[in-house]
Parts: C-alpha cells; structure tokens; sequence
C-alpha cells in the first residue's frame, strides 16, 4: 500500500498503539499535536513516513485503505 511513497520518504514508524503514536508526536507532532492525536484515534493505522524536511503521519482504516493525512514541515516543528 505505501510501496510508492516508501520510495521517497522511508517508514519511520508505525505505531501499535495511542501510548506509541503519542511518543511520536512529542518527537515530531509540534504545533499539529492535537491534530495528529485526533486523527489517529479516530482511524485504527497510523503509519509515520520522514521525507526529511516533512514528516507525514498518515492514517489508515481497517482494510489499510488511506483515509487521512498530516504533514509537519520544518517550519512547523516545534519541540515541545
């Protein structure tokens, strides 16, 4: 499924649960946190791609149909 994407942005994660996918987001989420942590809860797969100056978290229903994306730039990376 991200076959095509893996080519230019390699997987960085793929988080198994919220306690995971909330360790990434205080890594990477910024200023979109609380658009991430929406997101994933609301769809079951959440995977992380790092394109370098993007981070993709991109997300997933049960079939492994994308349905959802949030991308962070470096601008918009904030370390909290």
């Amino acid at each position: 499924m991200t076959v095509g994407l893996e080519e230019k942005a390699p997987l960085a994660a793929s988080p198994q649960n919220e306690g995971e996918l909330e360790e990434w987001i205080a890594k990477y989420g910024g200023q979109k946190r609380d658009e991430i942590l929406e997101k994933g809860r609301q769809w079951p797969i959440t995977r992380i791609f790092d394109a370098g100056d993007m981070i993709y978290f991109i997300y997933f229903d049960e079939e492994q149909i994308m349905r959802d994306f949030t991308y962070v730039s470096t601008p918009d990376y904030v370390p909290e």
